[in-house]
């Protein structure tokens, strides 16, 4: 399960003028993976029916936590990403506003991710039985279940250039508005700005690692395909912070990764009673650790 090494031991080894960045690590079939992952996203709204003097406020903060070894079972057609892979689960649970956990799948329980193009496609399955939407989305919220149709991080994120230590480089904007198209948000050309940074060289757990940060802005949203149909966006946009470990040597998967996505915006959004105007803040914060 991708929370996002190759078939031959490749190398991120410092050159005369600097280190050469690799981002995208290739699975293969037969990979085990003992990954630790958490997801904690927050959400407020307001929303006004049309005529409506009086908005209705909502807030909700959910956790998932995921403790499992992870077996790559079948790759997809670019044969670097997982298309089949099984958990066998250490720790699955959730919680509601801070509440009390709600374990959605005991110790031992097996569970298959099988991607598919669309997010709505995917098939899980616990202990080869479908999954509980409560499950589904958990899995959702730490795992990514659609398949890889556009740009990779290595041709967004990356660069072909070795890079020094403090060397920085801009995010490829263009490519980064495929990507987002390829999951449903569309973007106004020129809408994608920032820039990603070799903080330095670090060891973790004995293992020397590239440390990236990158940070990256996307205005001008002209459609996410979350939302209703008949929905329009009155002013939305999408600040991303990434922070990477990267192993020098290639063939280790990546120790620990931090995302943070926070989307702020006004949308109309059609309702039986009429137009509903919402405003919405969201933040969304991944942090996992791997080890192979």
């Amino acid at each position: 399960m991708a929370c996002t090494g190759p078939s031959t031991v490749a190398v991120s080894a410092p050159t005369a003028r600097g280190y050469m960045v690799h981002i995208q690590r290739p699975d293969k079939v037969g990979d085990r993976t003992h990954i630790i992952a958490d997801d904690e996203s927050s959400q407020r709204t307001s929303a006004r029916v049309a005529g409506e003097p009086t908005p209705v406020d909502s807030s909700k903060t959910t956790h998932v936590h995921v403790d499992g070894s992870v077996v790559v079972r079948e790759l997809q057609s670019n044969g670097r990403s997982p298309l089949r892979d099984e958990m066998t689960v250490g720790e699955l649970w959730t919680t509601l506003d801070g509440g009390a956990k709600q374990v959605l799948a005991p110790a031992g329980a097996r569970v298959v991710v099988t991607r598919a193009a669309k997010k709505e496609d995917a098939l899980v399955a616990v202990d080869e039985h479908p999954a509980s939407k409560s499950v589904r989305d958990a899995i959702g919220a730490i795992f990514t279940l659609t398949t890889s149709t556009g740009p990779g991080d290595d041709e967004v994120f990356g660069t072909t250039l070795p890079q020094s230590l403090g060397g920085e480089w801009p995010v490829n904007g263009p490519l980064a508005e495929k990507s987002l198209a390829s999951s449903g948000i569309l973007v106004s050309p020129g809408a994608v700005a920032g820039t990603t940074r070799l903080v330095g060289v670090r060891s973790i757990d004995g293992v020397e690692c590239l440390e990236l940060e990158n940070a990256m802005t996307v205005g001008a949203l002209q459609s996410i395909g979350d939302l209703p149909p008949g929905s329009t966006i009155q002013s939305a946009r999408i600040d991303l912070r990434l922070h990477l470990l990267l192993p020098i040597d290639e063939a280790r998967a990546v120790p620990e990764s931090e995302m943070t996505m926070t989307i702020k915006g006004t949308f109309t959004i059609p309702s039986p009673q009429g137009p509903v105007q919402v405003t919405l803040e969201s933040t969304d914060d991944k942090r996992a650790r791997s080890v192979r």
